[in-house]
């Protein structure tokens, strides 16, 4: 017996993976100058997520929640941490990536890249 998940992936509205996506804190130090009056937070606010319906297999749904449940989480963080690890430490896949990149995706994905490979 199968089980359907509904996967919430970490995107932001633009479609491009943040620094959050992997893991990655904020710098607590700005860039660039501060404007008088403006505040930076040390927590930003979590990326927008996008529902993506997967099937599991039984024992991997179980498996899920109990992880969930074990460090007082949810499934689909549960989820997310452990696709994260297993695709951004794949290096067949990266390299798959990145031969699938058209000479666009290459100038807009540098950042994304770079924050994948963190």
């Amino acid at each position: 017996m199968t089980r359907r998940l509904i996967l919430d992936t970490g995107k932001h509205k633009t479609g491009k993976a943040s620094a959050h996506d992997v893991g990655c804190p904020r710098p607590v130090r700005p860039t660039s100058e501060k404007k008088e009056g403006e505040h930076m937070s040390i927590i930003n606010k979590p990326p927008e997520m996008v529902k993506r319906e997967y099937e599991l297999q039984e024992p991997i749904a179980v498996a899920v929640e109990k992880y969930a449940a074990f460090i007082a989480s949810t499934p689909d963080h549960v989820v997310n941490s452990a696709l994260k690890m297993v695709l951004w430490r794949d290096a067949d896949f990266r390299r798959w990536r990145k031969q699938q990149q058209t000479p666009s995706d290459k100038k807009d994905g540098h950042a994304a890249a770079k924050a994948a490979r963190a």
